[in-house]
């Protein structure tokens, strides 16, 4: 009697979203599976959820060995979860799920890390003045990074009255509509960073932008957390105003080596992490032109 060949328990880990169609996630993570030799147990695909099914699906999740969470769940999934990291409960979000062994869901936040990664790309770590556009789990991410790193914050929004702001913060918030349409106090300011932190101005919004920077000051940085396209109309046109510009790839990988971390206890040179970047990129960047 022939004996069967043990089966290979496949660990299967995915990104939760909606619109996520054109996110790189699975070319990263699995690349990192390829280069750890992990590729035959290991695989990482998308579920792609409506919002109004987003409470049944993560009822489900402890079938995975793990999730990442992306717009417009991150605030969602982190109210659901019982079990929760120091890092998610400071942010108030959650970008990434184990299952733990005994069934249940705990969630984390490596946005924090993988935007301080990213910052280190400036020139500089601390600003005069900083403005963050969008106020969503990736805008509270940013606001908690950037508080201690600036002398004045400002956060721009829709709908300023229905947000909730945090209870102790030096952050001013200001109407996103009043500071594109008019003239206004921020005209005369000099940013020494600005950051989208909107979904305004990606694959399913290329012609859009969140704010006009010509409404503001001069301007010497500006991060869009986007990663694709590789260049927004935010980015070009910060370009145009001279000011330091970058996408967010960055952050995407740094995040990413950090959710693999938490998952399979993973570690990584930086060197290797700086390749995975430029992987990334060039993907991505070609990804476009073949759309274009």
């Amino acid at each position: 009697m022939q004996h069967q060949k043990n089966k290979v328990r496949i660990n299967n880990f995915n990104l939760l979203g909606c619109n996520i169609e054109n996110s790189a996630s699975p070319f990263l993570h699995n690349k990192i599976f390829t280069a750890k030799n992990l590729q035959n147990s290991n695989h990482y695909g998308l579920l792609d959820v409506a919002p109004k099914n987003f409470k049944r699906v993560f009822s489900k999740l402890n079938k995975f060995s793990g999730v990442n969470i992306t717009t417009p769940f991150k605030v969602r999934a982190f109210n659901m979860l019982k079990l929760k990291s120091p890092e998610a409960n400071f942010f108030g979000c959650v970008n990434t799920i184990k299952t733990l062994p005994n069934g249940e869901l705990k969630g984390f936040c490596t946005d924090g890390f993988g935007f301080f990664k990213s910052l280190q790309k400036f020139k500089t770590l601390f600003f005069e003045n900083v403005l963050i556009v969008g106020f969503g789990g990736a805008g509270k991410v940013v606001l908690k990074c950037l508080e201690s790193r600036c002398e004045n914050l400002f956060v721009a929004v829709r709908n300023l009255n229905s947000i909730e702001k945090p209870t102790q913060t030096k952050a001013k918030f200001i109407d996103l509509e009043q500071l594109n349409g008019s003239p206004n106090k921020l005209n005369e300011l000099e940013f020494g960073l600005v950051v989208n932190a909107t979904t305004c101005g990606n694959s399913l919004s290329q012609n859009c932008a969140a704010i006009n920077l010509n409404c503001l000051g001069k301007i010497d940085a500006a991060f869009d957390l986007i990663y694709y396209p590789t260049t927004t109309k935010f980015l070009k046109q910060a370009h145009k105003l001279g000011a330091e510009t970058l996408n967010g790839v960055d952050m995407l990988v740094w995040q990413a080596v950090a959710a693999q971390q938490i998952w399979n206890g993973l570690r990584f040179k930086t060197k290797f992490v700086e390749n995975l970047i430029q992987e990334t990129k060039k993907f991505l960047e070609s990804k476009q032109e073949a759309n274009d």
